[in-house]
Formats: structure tokens, C-alpha cells, sequence
């Protein structure tokens, strides 16, 4: 009767109701509250009730029991009894249904809410076998799993543990997490749960289980943590700064390298620790914030305050919106290899007796010095050779021609300023490039040296008199060509030695006649472009460890109608200098493929053909529609292709070099760097470039074992190479000497004229067989 509102003088029930007591009635038409009821009660002839109110146990009224008769009666003790156990019967009744109606409707709204869970819910027998659950996990099914035991898809290196939680549980009445690996027909997921007692009537009569679902978080943390140990055992400093430049994270190898604990790194600037770097910082933040990357050398101080050089890339960091949250700095200590590197240079660039530059760093030097001249001055070039040098090695030994070049390279020196520069081209030449305000000054310096030479030197304890012819020439009234102004220097030396010894010349026009010679030759040369005189050489590669041949290097040569074969070294730089290298060498490397090709149809062991490059075909945008239509053309399979590069070719535009390299690469062909060890370059380009060999320099090999210096370099620079993977080739191999040497070192394949001088087509394929 909740909500119901009770009007006393309504009617029997109602006054029941309201009083919550019993109302006998012997004839209700005499009762007051009965008056409105009266007709209705006369037309059903009815005379008296009983009323009596039904009550739950708790003494609340939850609905009135009334009789009514047709006659006057007022009820004996015995029916009241009956009557009144009647309306306690009823009581119950009602109060048992309304409560189970109350159960019910609260299990619905109970299982509605445990199904919606994002969470699994189990309830558990006290032996743990499953009563109920919400759902369970991918590959099962609810019936499937109802009166199952948990244990049952527990790993079982886990249910020992898992039985030890239960008993927890038990015993201490607290709920108990737990992380754990299940079976399921998917394979191994991971559970976290928590598991507590399920009671009544304070009574335990099993468990409830509340678990989720933790299979990708383990996962992801098993990536993560494959991840962390791969960065702290890195070979590379790593560290993780925000966008402020503050150090968020540093790995054990930063500490290693640095000498700084992760504690005093952390949270300060990493600019403190930077000495010195290539470029611009202001550049450097412009560039990262940007969201690029960025590579390359930095100076460094450790902790020690020593000051190292290492290489760095730095990538941002995104967040799921694309914004930069930090940037991830991987660093590798160059110190070794920039040790290894300028040992190398000084070794390819000095000469170890005198302490000069050599031959290759005054050429680098003129080169740099005429392509950014200054507009203001001269300058000459003196190139020196001893009269009859050979005389005082011959009569007093090496050792005193050795003492007498270093006597000779000092009084130059202290001839010449130091802005002037001295090198020592080897045996008894030297050069000197000069910057002069007129064209006489050459002459006075040239004359200083004339005078002190005058005066002889004591070697070992005797006086020694020596001589020597002095060519010059001068910028940029001669040329502006370094190559020019060195043969111009070396045609006025030669002059000098025709007029005498012991005297300079200046270089003049009259001793160029060759010029006319060379006119000649391009007028020849470009007839024979177009009329194909031209056929290829091959010079087998051979791996050192078997001796098998792997490699040839197609060399071109000139089939002049007159003169018959002419060497490359005759025509090839006219060709480059007139820009016929670029048909020349797109026959080249057509034929070279051709020619492979062929070999490998000849069920001959297939070898790898290498091509050389010329500085032209390298800066030319078509070479590599060139390679792509030779490799289509002649069938050669892109493997089977090399294509050898020098230094300075490389270096005269790194970007630009880089950029067709990796285009050339992409067709599959490998690439070698020529001539290595006779240009600079720099570690981190090429570390970059995309190269699979390097070739030493003949002239590094030529003298070996003689040449202490030339074992050194070459020993240098195949040890450089294996550290950066890459192939080594030795080039002018001759003697037994030279290859026990490579050996020893080593080097991976040979070249040169111990195993096969320059053949043929016609006779590459025997000498492969062989």
C-alpha cells in the first residue's frame, strides 16, 4: 500500500487500514462512515464485515482482509482466529513476493550492469570452478567455460603461484591482485586480476574474480623493454632532449664516452657539452625544429676537459598531433677513425723526410688557391730539380742524399715567407708557389736560391756542391688552369736544364708547341668518336684468398688507322676537356656490358665488369639513363656492373655526388671508389655514400716493400675500409713481394700486370678459364 493516501471514514477497509487494527461491522448501514456506501451496500444485500489488516513481519500494513455477509453477524472467538491467521498468511505471502520481486528486478539491473563492463567478472566455487561469468576471452565460448576450473587455462609455470594467491584470499578474507598468462585457443594472453571472496549470509561460499584483458600492454612492454635494453647496450651515445635543448635522457654509453654520470647530464643544456661544432647552431635548431634531421660532425669536450670529435644524427620525436616533443640524438665517437684519418693524410700528403707537402697536397693547394684567387696579386710557380742529384746518392750513399734533400728543403724555407708554399714532389724536385705583386719578384726569389745553393754543404763530413734549374710561370698571365700552369712550370724546367743547369727560366710561349700537337690530336680524336676506333681491354680482378678471377676493369684503347693502338693517357684528358668523354664514354660502358654479357653466355664464370667514370659522365645528368639502357640492351643483370669513381670527383660537390650515386645504385650495380688515398675526404660523406669498395692507389703499392711510408698508407687504408664493410682492391700489383704484403693485410683483390697485363676481348675468356 506505499503511495497510497488513506481516508479514515472511507469505508471499513480503509478505516482498518488507517487505525492498522481490526474492524468488525455487525450491520455496516449503521455506520457513519459507511452512509455514502449505504445504497450500494442495500443493493447488494450485504449487512456485515469483518475487517482485518495484513502486516509483514515488521508490523507494516501492506493490504487490508475483508469479509462481508448478508445477514447481521458478529464473528465467534474461533472465526476471528481463523480470520485474523488468514490475514497474517496473506502478509507473508505478499511480503515474500514483493521481496522476491525486489531480488529479481535487482538481478536484472545487476547482470545489465556486470555484462556492460569493460572488465571480465567470474564467480568461482571454492574449488575454483567457474559459476558465472560476463564474457570471456577471444576463442571462447560462455557455455564452454561454465563449470570449468580455472586452473585449467592457468600456464603452468604459474599455477603454483596462482594457487598460493587463492589461499591468500582464504585466509585473510583480502582481495588480492595479480598478473598472470592464460591458455586460450588464440595462444597465451595475459590477465590482470583481482580476486576477493564471494559470501552469504556471512558465509564463504567462493571466489569473485574482476580481470582485464593485458595481453597488448605486455606486449608493448616487451617491445619496450627489447627496445631500452637495445639502447642501453648501443654502441652509440644516445640521448633524448626536449625542444629546449635540455637533457632528458642519456644511455651508458654516453657516460662512457663523455666521462658525465647520467645524474650530472641530465637536465642540463647539451650545448655544455659541445666545444666546437662544423656548423652554424643557429642553423642547426632551424633545421631540427624544422622537423628535419640532421647529420654530421661535431667537436666535443669530455668531463676531462679532452677534446674528441664525434658523429651525430638528430631526429625529432612527434606526438599523435605532429607536434615535436624531443629529439633523439645518436652520437658515435669518431676519435679512432680521425686518428686513423689524419695519420692516413699525413701519410698521402707529406713527405716523411722533409716534412713538406707532397706532390698531391700542393696540387690540391694550387687548385684551391687559383679557384679563389686573389684579384690584388700574382702568383708564380718555381719548380726546382737538382743537377745530377743521382751523382751524391750514387758516390755517398742514400743516407747523405737524404741529409742534403732536408738541408736543401730548410734553406728554401727560410728563402720564401710563410704564406708561400714549399713542397717536395719526391727525388730531387720541388715546387714553390709564390704570391708576387709583379712578374720579376719569381726571378729574385728564384736567384736567392740560385746563390745559396752556391755554397757547398757539408754532408758526413765532406763539402758538397750542388746545383739546381728553376722553371717558372706565372697567374694568371700564363693560366689560370693548374694543371696548364704546373706543365708550363715543368717545360720552363726543362729549358733551364737545356741552357746549363744553374739558372731559372720563365716559361714562354715558344716552348708550348705541343699546343699545336694537341689541336691535332682533338681533330683526330673527335673523327674517331664518330667512326667508332676505339676497342676495349680487360685487366682481370683476382681475389687474393683463391686466386680466382672475379672481376675485369674495361680499359680503352685508341685503334688509330696510322699510329695503331694509342694508351688512354694520351687522349683521354683532350676527351674530357672537349666533352667527347660523353659519347666516348657512353660506348664504353655499352660495350663493357656487351662484352660481360657474352662471357656469361659462353657458360664461362660469370665476373663483374668495372667501368671507369670520368669527371664529365659523372656530372652528367643522362649517365644514369645511359647505365639503365646498356644493363637493358645487352641482358647484363645490374650485379654484374661496377662503376669506379675517384676521390676528387666525389668531393667537388658531396650532395650532388651523393644523389647520383644513390640513383646509380638503385639499378642494383655496385660502386668503388678509384684511386683511394689520393684526395681528401672526409669521414662522415663516406660513411654516407652508398659505395662498395675502395681501390688503393698503384702508386701507394708501386714501392712496396721499399717504401716504408707507401706500406703504412696502404696498411691504413685497408683497415679503414674493413671498418666500414667495404670491399678492398689493390691496383699495380707486380711483384710476389707486393701480394705477400696485401696478404698479410688482408686486402681482398688484386689488380696489375703478377697475374695479367691488359688483354683483349678476344682473349679475356681463356685467361678466365685459366
Amino acid at each position: 500500500m506505499d503511495g497510497v493516501t488513506i481516508a479514515e471514514n472511507n469505508g471499513a477497509a480503509a478505516k482498518t487500514a488507517a487505525l492498522n487494527e481490526p474492524q468488525i461491522m455487525s450491520d455496516i448501514t449503521l455506520q457513519p462512515q459507511n452512509l455514502h456506501w449505504r445504497e450500494l451496500l442495500s443493493r447488494a444485500g450485504l449487512r456485515s464485515c469483518w475487517s482485518f489488516p495484513i502486516m509483514t513481519t515488521a508490523k507494516k500494513t501492506t493490504g487490508v482482509l475483508t469479509l462481508y455477509f448478508h445477514n447481521d453477524r458478529a464473528p465467534e472467538s474461533s472465526e476471528l482466529e481463523i480470520v485474523q491467521t488468514a490475514a497474517n498468511l496473506a502478509g507473508i505471502t505478499i511480503e515474500r513476493k514483493l521481496s522476491e520481486d525486489a531480488l529479481r528486478e535487482s538481478e536484472i539491473r545487476w547482470r545489465s550492469i556486470i555484462a556492460h563492463l569493460p572488465d571480465y567478472v567470474g564467480l568461482l566455487d571454492l574449488k575454483g570452478n567457474f559459476i558465472f561469468a560476463n564474457k570471456v576471452a577471444p576463442g571462447f565460448a560462455i557455455e564452454e567455460v561454465m563449470g570449468t576450473n580455472i586452473f585449467d587455462y592457468v600456464e603452468n609455470d604459474h599455477k603454483e603461484a596462482f594457487k598460493e594467491t587463492m589461499n591468500k584470499v582464504l585466509q585473510t578474507g583480502k582481495p588480492h591482485s595479480y598478473e598472470i598468462p592464460l591458455n586460450s585457443p588464440e595462444g597465451i594472453i595475459w590477465w590482470s586480476n583481482r580476486i576477493g571472496l564471494m559470501k552469504s549470509d556471512g558465509n564463504t561460499i567462493g571466489f569473485v574474480t574482476v580481470g582485464t584483458d593485458i595481453t597488448n600492454r605486455k606486449e608493448i612492454e616487451l617491445s619496450l623493454k627489447k627496445l631500452s635494453g637495445a639502447v642501453e647496450q648501443s654502441g652509440s651515445a644516445i640521448i633524448i632532449i626536449n625542444t629546449s635543448g635540455n637533457i632528458e635522457y642519456v644511455n651508458p654509453k654516453f657516460s662512457d664516452i663523455t666521462g658525465y654520470s647520467a645524474d650530472e647530464a641530465i637536465n642540463k643544456q647539451i650545448d655544455l657539452f659541445q666545444h666546437e661544432a662544423d656548423g652554424d647552431s643557429h642553423e642547426f635548431w632551424e633545421t631540427i625544429l624544422s622537423g628535419k634531421s640532421w647529420h654530421g660532425e661535431v667537436k666535443n669536450k669530455r668531463k676531462n676537459g679532452e677534446i674528441y670529435w664525434t658523429l651525430i644524427s638528430v631526429s625529432p620525436i612527434f606526438d599523435e598531433e605532429k607536434h615535436i616533443t624531443h629529439f633523439v640524438v645518436i652520437s658515435d665517437d669518431l676519435t679512432k677513425l680521425k686518428e686513423t684519418q689524419t695519420e692516413v693524410e699525413r701519410l698521402s700528403f707529406y713527405d716523411t723526410l722533409t716534412g713538406l707537402g707532397n706532390r698531391k697536397l700542393f696540387k690540391e693547394k694550387l687548385k684551391d688557391t687559383l679557384k679563389n684567387p686573389d684579384k690584388n696579386i700574382k702568383y708564380a710557380l718555381l719548380y726546382l730539380d737538382l743537377d745530377q742529384f743521382k751523382k751524391i746518392n750514387d758516390t755517398l750513399g742514400h743516407d747523405a742524399g737524404d741529409n742534403m734533400l732536408k738541408l736543401i728543403a730548410e734553406k728554401i724555407i727560410n728563402i720564401v715567407t710563410v704564406n708561400d708554399i714549399v713542397s717536395r714532389f719526391g727525388g730531387d724536385e720541388f715546387a714553390i708557389l709564390l704570391k708576387i705583386q709583379k712578374t720579376s719578384d719569381a726571378g729574385n726569389i728564384a736567384r736567392k736560391i740560385l746563390e745559396e745553393l752556391n755554397d757547398p754543404i757539408n754532408i758526413m763530413g765532406q763539402d758538397v756542391l750542388i746545383t739546381t734549374s728553376i722553371g717558372i710561370t706565372v697567374a694568371p698571365d700564363d693560366t689560370e688552369n693548374p694543371e696548364v700552369l704546373m706543365k708550363n712550370a715543368d717545360l720552363a724546367m726543362y729549358r733551364a736544364k737545356e741552357l746549363g743547369r744553374n739558372n731559372y727560366q720563365y716559361y714562354t710561349d715558344e716552348m708550348n708547341v705541343e699546343v699545336l700537337g694537341r689541336l691535332f690530336l682533338e681533330n683526330e680524336l673527335r673523327l674517331a668518336v664518330e667512326s667508332k676506333q676505339f676497342t676495349l681491354y680487360f685487366q682481370p680482378q683476382i681475389r687474393i684468398k683463391d686466386q680466382s678471377v672475379t672481376g675485369i676493369e674495361a680499359l680503352i684503347r685508341w685503334n688509330h688507322p696510322q699510329r695503331g693502338l694509342i694508351a688512354p693517357d694520351q687522349f683521354i684528358n683532350v676527351a674530357e676537356e672537349t666533352g667527347m668523354i660523353i659519347p666516348l664514354g657512353r660506348w664504353i660502358i655499352n660495350h663493357a656490358c656487351k662484352v660481360a654479357k657474352s662471357l656469361h653466355d659462353q657458360q664461362i664464370p660469370p665476373v663483374k665488369v668495372a667501368v671507369n667514370l670520368s669527371v664529365k659522365q659523372f656530372q652528367d645528368p643522362s649517365l644514369p639513363s645511359v647505365v639503365e639502357n646498356a644493363l637493358r640492351e645487352s641482358g647484363l643483370p645490374p650485379n654484374y656492373l661496377q662503376l669506379e669513381i675517384t676521390e676528387s670527383m666525389l668531393m667537388d660537390s658531396i650532395e650532388a655526388s651523393i644523389s647520383m650515386l644513390k640513383t646509380l645504385k638503385d639499378f642494383g650495380i655496385s660502386l668503388s671508389i678509384d684511386d683511394f688515398g689520393t684526395g681528401y675526404s672526409s669521414l662522415s660523406y663516406i660513411k654516407k655514400l652508398p659505395i662498395d669498395e675502395i681501390k688503393v692507389d698503384k702508386s701507394f703499392v708501386r714501392d712496396i716493400p721499399e717504401d716504408q711510408n707507401d706500406m703504412e698508407i696502404t696498411a691504413a687504408v685497408i683497415a679503414m675500409a674493413h671498418k666500414l664493410n667495404l670491399r678492398v682492391v689493390a691496383e699495380g700489383v707486380e711483384t710476389v713481394e707486393q701480394l705477400d704484403f696485401l696478404k698479410r693485410n688482408d686486402c681482398d683483390f688484386i689488380q696489375g700486370y703478377l697475374f695479367s697485363k691488359p688483354v683483349s676481348e678476344e682473349n679475356i675468356a681463356q685467361i678466365i678459364k685459366e
